[in-house]
């Protein structure tokens, strides 16, 4: 137990200095807080497949992952970009 409270507190020490990309914590920490910060344009997008490519451009594809992943978390933090099921013909 001593072990693991010494390094949650040695995680906490560390600050980032600059917000560039790898310094703020792990890909998924600045991934939400991607989201987070560019809601407003993130909401006019119509798929989860174009928010993967928008993270791709801005944090790269090794950071990113796939866009499976990306699908969970939007489903996490109840993000959906359409009604689900097939779309009514006219």
């Amino acid at each position: 137990m001593r072990d693991f409270l010494l390094g949650y507190a040695e995680g906490f020490s560390r600050k980032a200095t600059t917000f560039k990309v790898g310094e703020m914590g792990n890909a998924t920490f600045e991934i939400y807080l991607f989201l987070i910060i560019f809601r407003h344009s993130i909401e006019k997008l119509t798929s989860v497949r174009q928010l993967h490519e928008l993270l791709i451009g801005e944090f790269g594809s090794n950071r990113v992952g796939e866009q499976k992943r990306i699908e969970k978390i939007c489903q996490r933090i109840g993000l959906s970009f359409r009604k689900p099921g097939r779309p009514k013909t006219k």
